[in-house]
């Protein structure tokens, strides 16, 4: 079987999620839910659908539509529902940005418990890691690949200082969110 695509994935997920959905059902779900973090068009879906149909990690039942294609409504084989749940499971590798981890946890309601906890506390340890990388001050180290006399120093404090700090309190911000929801699992399930 080919590699599967971060939309692959998500159309796995959202078909458990509403079997029995078209392609164009999928377009609207897919705005409405993963939208925030994954956008896709009717021209990524349905090539993408025809991949997973292909692959046996879909079915779909067509429904004749006069004077059109039959229209195709998608569930997931017992293949696919296998590899979903190990996509699910798998660890998810830590980035510096947060659409990772986010686009994976859109499925969290076909998670267990301790694949959700294994999942935030993984998150936790690498933000925390970064977090703790982000000094407070101008660390001179961070601009030794500079030539200081070809550069204004004034404006390169001005302009990436800003950013660091920035960085430092999206870091803290997604800690903090990680820590209250980490409680919310535990205490909701």
């Amino acid at each position: 079987m080919h590699t599967l695509s971060e939309l692959d994935h998500t159309l796995l997920g959202l078909i458990c999620l509403h079997p029995k959905v078209s392609g164009y059902e999928l377009n609207r779900v897919i705005k409405e839910s993963t939208g925030y973090v994954m956008m896709a068009s009717f021209s990524q879906i349905y090539p993408a659908l025809k991949k997973l149909h292909s692959a046996g990690l879909v079915d779909y039942e067509a429904e004749p539509v006069k004077n059109r294609l039959s229209k195709k409504y998608y569930t997931l084989t017992s293949d696919g529902e296998e590899y979903l749940q190990t996509w699910l499971n798998k660890p998810i590798e830590g980035t510096l940005d947060f659409h990772t981890f986010t686009l994976r946890m859109v499925f969290a309601p076909l998670m267990s418990k301790d694949v959700i906890l294994r999942h935030i506390d993984n998150e936790l340890a690498y933000r925390g890691s970064l977090f703790a990388g982000f000094g407070d001050q101008r660390n001179e180290a961070s601009y030794s690949f500079l030539n200081e006399g070809d550069v204004d120093m004034d404006k390169v404090d001005a302009t990436w200082l800003p950013i660091a700090q920035g960085e430092r309190r999206l870091q803290a911000e997604w800690l903090d969110w990680l820590k209250d929801w980490r409680k919310q699992i535990e205490s909701d399930f």
